[in-house]
């Protein structure tokens, strides 16, 4: 998940605000870009939070604007603002300071980097992209994972006694997988998801 912020500063000084958001955001263990591009505000410069436009990032954007809230800062919501193209264009321009993002989305679709499945080194990598090409920070995750998982019929698992993804395994291979719910972005849909689901499970 991503979070950026962007303060202004006088003289290229960080402002007191910036120093206090980014020592929370360490302390609430926040997966968040941050932004250290000078814009030439005061300290009183407000956090501008954004969301995607479906109800899980809009709460996360909530929960987010309430901690920063209690920790002092001025918020500005921007919720409901799109898909993951619009937040990134819009906190890569600036006009948000800071959302939640996946890192399988920001690895796969915003950046278009073949597939990885070690958490750790995707995250290295992306803090390191992000930082060089918009002055952005990823911090620590927020503490869950959020991932995807196989819809069967019931009547299917019944029949054939499904309750592991190694039970579904040894039949999947007769199965028609669909990738269609959501949008272009999901990782099911993109190479990422799909590639690793059809070798695993022998899916043409």
């Amino acid at each position: 998940m991503s979070w950026l912020t962007r303060f202004a500063c006088q003289a290229g000084s960080q402002p007191q605000r910036s120093r206090n958001w980014w020592g929370f955001a360490r302390r609430a263990g926040l997966l968040a870009v941050l932004s250290f591009t000078p814009l030439g505000c005061g300290p009183q410069a407000d956090v501008v939070v954004g969301s995607k436009n479906f109800t899980e990032s809009i709460i996360l954007g909530e929960i987010v604007a309430q901690q920063l809230e209690s920790a002092g800062l001025t918020v500005s919501r921007r919720f409901n603002l799109g898909g993951t193209f619009i937040c990134h264009e819009a906190i890569t321009a600036g006009q948000i300071d800071v959302y939640v993002e996946y890192t399988g989305t920001a690895h796969a679709a915003i950046l278009e980097l073949p597939l990885r499945g070690d958490r750790a080194a995707v995250g290295l990598e992306l803090d390191s992209i992000y930082a060089e090409r918009w002055s952005l920070h990823w911090t620590a995750p927020l503490g869950f994972n959020n991932t995807f998982a196989l819809l069967v019929r019931a009547a299917d698992a019944v029949r054939l006694g499904l309750r592991t993804y190694s039970d579904a395994a040894q039949v999947a291979g007769d199965w028609r997988p669909g990738f269609g719910m959501g949008t272009k972005v999901c990782p099911m849909r993109m190479g990422s998801g799909s590639r690793a689901s059809r070798q695993s499970w022998s899916w043409d």
